[in-house]
């Protein structure tokens, strides 16, 4: 049976309409936020056979905190009495089970194959410049979704630069200071996590009276949710922000530079943060809390030489990981505490040595 193929930009259920006065305005918002709100106003207004569930699926590599930091700051300011504000929830790596909520945002990854297709056929899906693979994984398993017309695609937004950002991380940190104005936000995009934080690390040598902020997800759950919410006001007195590219198109900048080498590849997923670790101090066997949870890259996690445990979620225990053991995405992996690979400002490490202080105190 021939797959349905994925509809360009704005095919399905949700046109661009102009919202309604009581909500924010959409000039310069993300692509995503903006199709969120479109959705929101039309089932606010009951325009025929609007979907009441939204389901969120952002690429692998954005940062759903800020997302739905954003929303919820727009929400804010909608009529409660007229309709309450829809209920936001974002995808929990460890349950097995959605939550119910008019919006759920999570990683592709995730949301694709986590509903069942009944609920999924029910629900508008909003899939955020899926790469092929994921693409094609959509096509599979939203095929009714697809049929029904409640699937929109966005297209892959391009990150706009004022200049270009050079590829060694001391003379990236050299731009981005020469390029920086005291009361605005300058941001810099390498192509890979690594060089986030070598840069990052550059600056802090280079300027420290200069707020500076490493902004990519691979960051435990409450550090992520505090670099959401700073995120949405910027200090008086401006700052330089280095991100990846995934969540650097999340982001508002008066500056911005960007690695052009090499920047293609960075989007395309071979560093995105599917699967998801934790540290706890050595014999610690209890089951993983979303809490503790941080975003690593696979191929980063399957090259430490280190111990190593996998989550078994069908037995409920952890599994002690092998060389060959697959990872595959969404998977939780345990790692010592004592053997380091974070650190609060720079979030994922796995070159770090320093003892990780666990998130959680379990057992």
């Amino acid at each position: 049976m021939d797959q349905p193929s994925l509809p360009a930009a704005g095919a399905g259920h949700l046109p661009p309409d102009p919202l309604n006065a009581s909500l924010p305005e959409t000039a310069g918002m993300p692509a995503v936020e903006t199709a969120i709100l479109n959705w929101l106003w039309r089932r606010e207004h009951r325009i025929a056979d609007t979907p009441a569930r939204l389901m969120v699926a952002l690429r692998d590599g954005a940062l759903p905190e800020l997302c739905a930091a954003s929303l919820r700051r727009h929400f804010g300011r909608l009529d409660a009495a007229a309709a309450p504000p829809p209920e936001l929830r974002l995808h929990d790596p460890v349950s097995p089970q959605l939550p119910q909520a008019d919006i759920l945002i999570g990683p592709q990854h995730a949301l694709i194959d986590a509903l069942p297709t009944a609920e999924a056929r029910q629900a508008q899906w909003l899939l955020d410049a899926p790469p092929v693979p994921v693409a094609r994984r959509a096509c599979q398993r939203l095929a009714p979704a697809f049929a029904a017309g409640r699937v929109r695609v966005l297209p892959a937004t391009g990150c706009e630069a004022d200049a270009v950002l050079p590829p060694l991380p001391l003379h990236a940190a050299t731009a981005l200071l020469d390029a920086h104005r005291p009361g605005t936000t300058t941001l810099g995009v390498p192509a890979t996590l690594a060089q986030v934080r070598s840069i990052l690390r550059e600056l802090q040598q280079l300027a420290p009276g200069t707020a500076l902020v490493a902004v990519h997800p691979c960051f435990r759950s409450a550090h992520r949710a505090a670099l959401a919410a700073s995120l949405l006001n910027a200090p008086a007195g401006g700052r330089i922000l280095v991100a990846t590219p995934a969540v650097a198109a999340q982001l508002q900048a008066d500056r911005r530079l960007v690695a052009l080498d090499g920047g293609e590849a960075a989007t395309g997923g071979h560093e995105a943060p599917v699967l998801n670790v934790l540290w706890r101090l050595r014999g610690s066997e209890a089951a993983p809390q979303s809490a503790e949870l941080c975003p690593a890259p696979p191929v980063a996690v399957r090259k430490l030489r280190r111990e190593r445990w996998l989550w078994d979620r069908a037995a409920g225990r952890w599994q002690h990981c092998q060389p060959s053991t697959a990872l595959p995405a969404g998977s939780i992996v345990r790692l010592n505490a004592e053997e380091g690979g974070y650190d609060a400002t720079l979030g994922w490490m796995p070159h770090a040595r320093l003892t990780v202080v666990p998130a959680l105190t379990v057992d």
